[in-house]
């Protein structure tokens, strides 16, 4: 998480507001970037300075002062509380939505505008459902060694219904720690190569999983994955973004 944190403090410099919603130990590697070049630091505290919550397949919101005025030295917000809602979806885009409303008002973006804009904001194969029998989320997981990220399908225990895992990555990823991931968010892999000399073919992604169906093209694996999921269960495609898009490309009418 410091190595994580410093690479983006990098950005940082003199004369900038700093806003960010991160706890320890990232939040002491920001602050010391942020007070050696000289930027104003502006730490968001969950409970403290906004609240949020999921609201289902609709998104996320947040109530938020984002109608503000700073105090004399600069570094507090008072204001009015405006509540904010955007479709992403996940726990993580809450705490992303109270850091980007912040960040807008003190650019000097009107709060109506930024409900507006956070109301409208579109992700493409970011934990994006499509509605179907069955139906397919969308997303590039999940990602290894990144604390906090998002795992659409979650484990076994406790799930409604039957989740297929389609699954396709590029050769020179982690393979050896994603691949056990997508099987235990799943009932059934189904594997896939999403062409390209960087692609792994589905048949060493099988070998590697130790089991899973190996099935090329991307067409001919959605099919598999649809069928062996059944009408009520759904399919998670994952691991990779060139995946999503290809998939997508194949939903698309005509």
């Amino acid at each position: 998480m410091e190595a994580i944190a410093a690479e983006k403090a990098g950005i940082i410099k003199s004369g900038d507001w700093v806003v960010t919603g991160s706890t320890e130990p990232a939040l002491s590697v920001i602050a010391e970037r942020a007070g050696s070049v000289g930027a104003r630091l502006c730490v968001l505290e969950a409970g403290r300075d906004w609240r949020g919550s999921r609201r289902g397949r609709a998104g996320v919101e947040v109530e938020i002062e984002i109608e503000i005025e700073l105090d004399a030295a600069g570094g507090s917000l008072t204001g009015r509380p405006v509540t904010v809602r955007s479709p992403l979806l996940g726990l993580v885009q809450v705490e992303n939505l109270a850091v980007a409303a912040t960040a807008a008002t003190l650019l000097g973006i009107p709060a109506a505008s930024i409900v507006a804009g956070a109301a409208s904001v579109r992700w493409p194969g970011r934990l994006q459902w499509i509605d179907g029998t069955p139906p397919l989320l969308l997303d590039r997981c999940p990602q290894p060694r990144r604390p906090g990220g998002a795992q659409p399908g979650g484990d076994r225990a406790g799930r409604r219904r039957r989740v297929v895992a389609l699954f396709g990555a590029m050769a020179d990823k982690q393979l050896d720690e994603m691949l056990p991931r997508v099987a235990q968010m799943s009932d059934e892999v189904v594997l896939t190569s999403v062409g390209g000399g960087r692609a792994a073919s589905a048949a060493l992604l099988a070998e590697m999983l130790g089991g899973g169906t190996a099935v090329e093209p991307v067409a001919e694996a959605l099919a598999e994955a649809r069928r062996r999921a059944g009408e009520s269960g759904l399919v998670l495609v994952c691991g990779s973004l060139a995946l999503v898009g290809a998939v997508l490309a194949e939903l698309e009418p005509g």
